[in-house]
């Protein structure tokens, strides 16, 4: 008799596939759920970045309906006006191409010697991005010299606008901003591609048993790749089309059309991102399967016997890059200095995350130990498990250890560089509000007192100097004003310390507190009268508020005995009493610098209730055009606060102002302030980082009282020393604290531009702190669906523990506690661990990588932690955890009251 084999029907891949799905359904969506998540973040947060980043540059760029926001370039008008323009235009758009709009304009009236032509340039919103805004800065740089040397100019070109300073401030802030922008993105990648590989590696696991099946009954190696590569495909495909579709909604809510055309420039990094996890979630699953099965191959052996060099070697390779990223210059901008920026904190997590895997072993035998000692099973029994299931757990140790550091660094990142800008921007800009009011009349300081929002004013004087071939900034204030108006930076700038080292005695007469003018009285000899009618008398003074202000006297003349009797008088301007004498000029009156003019018997008084003598001028002096040593002395200080040689004043210096000249504490210096002629005689009194309003660089401050008393020397008698007279210098700015709203407010009232501390750079660079916080946030949502998945997979595969247990006499109950307890600790301690990790790498990392992202670094950033990203990045993990323990507390009363479960011993 012949017996025919059964036949069984054959099964299509496509049926198989999905039996296999549904049989692990919890785990495939946990999956397609992880890669969703990555997905959309990888796609949302670095279109979201372009669009904040665009977002802020337009903020920071000036009405192009103002003369801030355009760049104008004049040229006389040639005969061919088509031709004239059409060449500009070229020029223009050879080096802008279609960065800027042209409009070409006349001014001045036509037809007349002051007509011109201009191109007003102004930007177009497509190149208002990350990418467009250096490449507009570069060519509006070069916008005048090219229409210069084209044939475009005729007899030369000038330039209006404020466009290209506003560029290139926002260029350093983009610049800054793209040298750290990759860092939270490729953290939050090696997160995904992580948590990817290890849940892949649950997958494959959980199908050991499945995998022996199959090949017993005849599935080939090619069989089984082919069907873990459809189930891959379908599990990213599907986790692909919801992470797209959810960062397609959120960035549509947020900026719409716009939005989404940022998020499709994501693209390249949407398909390596699928590239990658496909191929991870393929290779991993196959690899999970065989090992589950016991056919591992010889490669899978080698591999995990080479796993605790690979993991020494990673460990190493993050200490060298993160020394690396320590030396590399703030303003490297070089591809390896690049690299190394991203790659330090990514693969310096990565071996925190390694770390932190080596030492869960010892520290959970440690816990176990000193469990054991107690009695009861809690917490021995947990303690227990914990070291017996070491590699299970090191899983969810090495995820929330990730978590934890990501959120570590990036709350130290925010903090630090949120510190190093403000601490920057501060010692910049020296106070909240900066009035341009040159120079600062009387009254001013009234004026800004009483206006809403400002809380005290002082007048400043900000001038830029040279010194030795040191170019710098002065900065004179007066001392009593300097703690309530000067910005305070904890260990850099104490506006106390500063104004006690440069007070200084007041030289200047106090006039009484009840006079209302002034009167100078003298005697003039002279060939001609009308010379003597046209003198000029000045006085310097300042009122308590410290304006110094100069006052011109109106001039009479008497005959008397032979010679003139000058009377010169003027009331006092509408400053703070009690007002003080500074200084008093006299000088040869316009049209008559040939006259020779003999002045004695000065007397100088203040009027009022009462009269009374101020200052005793010198004797004498006469004003002629040429002096027997051939020089002239048309004018002369014939009284000076500081006499013939006035005294050095104490000055603090910047350490960049002292090693340009070599300078130590007490040597002298004089302070040339350019372009004006005065020169300050100062001793070093102290030398510091940085100074209000000159930063960390070439800087010197001074008192403004002590500056102007001793500006100016009091003219010898008779001498030739008309070079050498020198007036006292003049407030030129008035300095407000307050807020920054009360920056419109002051501005009408002085009728003047007011500075306010926040600069465009900082924040088109400031974008870069959201970005890091979004990034730790998503993150921890990625981590929590693996290890919600995690833990689900190793509740199911002890689902035989639970019988045992109970047939010991310990209830579902008691045992779903042991089981919270142990994911709790193993949980809490990836925690800590990943936050000492973070905050060690945090410590070496960012300091360095604030100070490359901070435009226009002052001083270098100190460290400092911010808790809310780590409190968020926490939330979300605890909220998976919950959800994890419940699910577990679940499953095993399930388990308990299942007689379906084979028995398994622990």
């Amino acid at each position: 008799m012949t017996t025919t084999p059964l036949r069984r029907p054959a099964v299509s891949a496509g049926r198989l596939v999905r039996a296999r799905l549904r049989s692990r359904v919890g785990l495939a969506a946990s999956i397609a759920a992880a890669i969703a998540v990555a997905i959309g973040l990888l796609c949302a947060l670095p279109a979201a970045a372009a669009m904040a980043s665009a977002a802020s540059i337009r903020a920071a760029i000036p009405d192009p309906g103002t003369p801030e926001g355009w760049l104008q370039v004049h040229t006389r008008p040639a005969t061919d006006a088509a031709a004239q323009d059409d060449a500009g235009r070229a020029v223009i758009a050879d080096l802008l191409a279609d960065d800027v709009r042209i409009e070409t304009v006349r001014v001045g009236e036509p037809g007349s010697d002051f007509e011109r032509v201009a191109w007003r340039l102004t930007p177009t919103p497509a190149a208002l991005n990350a990418d467009g805004v250096e490449r507009l800065a570069r060519g509006l740089a070069r916008v005048p010299e090219a229409i210069r040397e084209s044939d475009a100019a005729k007899g030369g070109i000038v330039v209006s606008g404020g466009l290209a300073d506003a560029m290139d401030g926002v260029a350093v802030g983009a610049i800054a901003a793209a040298a750290i922008t990759p860092v939270p993105i490729v953290i939050l990648a090696v997160l995904a591609w992580f948590a990817v590989l290890q849940l892949a590696r649950l997958l494959g696991a959980a199908r050991g048993r499945e995998t022996r099946v199959l090949v017993a009954r005849g599935l080939s190696a090619g069989q089984d790749t082919a069907l873990a590569g459809i189930e891959a495909a379908v599990l990213v495909t599907a986790g692909t089309v919801a992470g797209v579709a959810g960062a397609v909604a959120a960035v549509a809510t947020a900026w719409g059309a716009a939005g989404i055309g940022a998020l499709t420039r994501t693209w390249p990094l949407v398909v390596v991102a699928v590239v990658v996890l496909g191929a991870t979630l393929l290779v991993s699953q196959l690899r999970g399967a065989k090992t589950a099965a016991g056919a591992d191959s010889v490669v899978g052996r080698i591999a995990r016997a080479a796993s605790p060099g690979v993991a020494v070697l990673l460990v190493l390779v993050g200490v060298v890059l993160v020394w690396q990223a320590s030396q590399i210059a703030a303003g490297a901008r070089d591809p390896w200095s690049v690299a190394v920026t991203v790659l330090a904190p990514t693969v310096g997590i990565a071996a925190v995350a390694v770390l932190a895997v080596i030492l869960f072993a010892p520290l959970s035998a440690l816990v176990a130990q000193a469990a054991a000692r107690g009695a009861g099973a809690t917490p021995s029994y947990p303690a227990r498990q914990v070291a017996r299931r070491l590699r299970s757990f090191s899983v969810a140790v090495a995820l929330v250890s990730i978590v934890s550091a990501g959120a570590v660094l990036a709350g130290a990142y925010g903090a630090t560089w949120s510190a190093a800008s403000a601490d920057s921007q501060q010692v910049t800009a020296g106070a909240a509000l900066r009035a341009a009011v040159d120079p600062v009349p009387p009254g001013a300081v009234a004026t800004a007192g009483d206006t809403s929002g400002v809380t005290a004013v002082a007048p400043a004087l900000s001038a830029a100097v040279v010194a030795g071939g040191v170019a710098g900034t002065l900065v004179a204030l007066p001392p009593d004003s300097m703690p309530d108006v000067l910005f305070e930076v904890p260990g850099v700038m104490d506006p106390v310390t500063l104004a006690a080292e440069i007070a200084a005695p007041r030289l200047a007469v106090e006039m009484p507190d009840d006079a209302t003018g002034l009167r100078f009285e003298a005697r003039v000899s002279t060939s001609e009268p009308a010379a003597a009618e046209a003198m000029q008398v000045r006085v310097w003074l300042d009122d308590d508020a410290g304006v110094p202000v100069t006052v011109p006297l109106d001039v009479s003349v008497d005959e008397a005995d032979g010679a003139f009797a000058l009377t010169a008088a003027a009331e006092l301007p509408g400053g703070e009493a009690p007002w003080r004498i500074v200084a008093l000029e006299i000088g040869q009156g316009r049209g008559w610098p040939g006259a020779e003019l003999l002045v004695t018997g000065m007397r100088m008084l203040s009027t009022g209730d009462d009269e009374s003598e101020l200052v005793t001028p010198v004797p004498h002096t006469r004003l002629h055009s040429a002096a027997p040593g051939g020089t002239a002395v048309r004018s002369a200080m014939v009284w000076t606060a500081g006499g013939e040689t006035p005294p050095r004043i104490p000055a603090v210096v910047t350490d960049a102002f002292a090693e340009g000249l070599g300078l130590g504490v007490g040597d002298d210096v004089d302070v040339r302030i350019d372009g004006g002629g005065r020169t300050i005689a100062a001793t070093v009194a102290s030398i510091v980082a940085a100074l209000p309003g000159a930063g960390a660089g070439a800087g010197v401050l001074v008192s403004l009282d002590a500056a102007i008393d001793a500006a100016s020397a009091t003219s010898v008698p008779d001498g030739s020393a008309d070079a050498e007279v020198v007036t006292p210098p003049l407030a030129n700015e008035v300095w407000a604290a307050g807020d920054e709203s009360a920056a419109a407010a002051l501005s009408g009232a002085l009728d003047a531009p007011v500075a306010t501390v926040g600069s465009p750079a900082s924040a088109v660079a400031g974008e870069v702190v959201t970005l890091w916080d979004a990034a730790a946030v998503g993150g921890a949502l990625l981590a929590g669906v693996a290890l919600v998945a995690l833990l689900a997979a190793l509740t199911a595969q002890r689902a035989g523990e639970v019988l045992v247990l109970r047939a010991l006499g310990v209830p579902p109950t008691a045992q779903a506690r042991m089981r919270g307890i142990e994911v709790v600790v193993v949980v809490v301690l990836g925690v800590v661990l990943g936050a000492a990790g973070g905050a060690s790498l945090a410590a070496l990392l960012v300091p360095r990588m604030a100070e490359r992202a901070v435009p226009d670094v002052q001083l270098p950033p100190t460290l400092s932690f911010s808790p809310w990203p780590v409190m968020i990045a926490l939330a979300v993990v605890g909220v998976a955890l919950a959800v994890a323990v419940l699910g577990s507390w679940l499953a095993v009363r399930r388990q308990g009251s299942s007689t379906r479960i084979e028995e398994a011993a622990p």
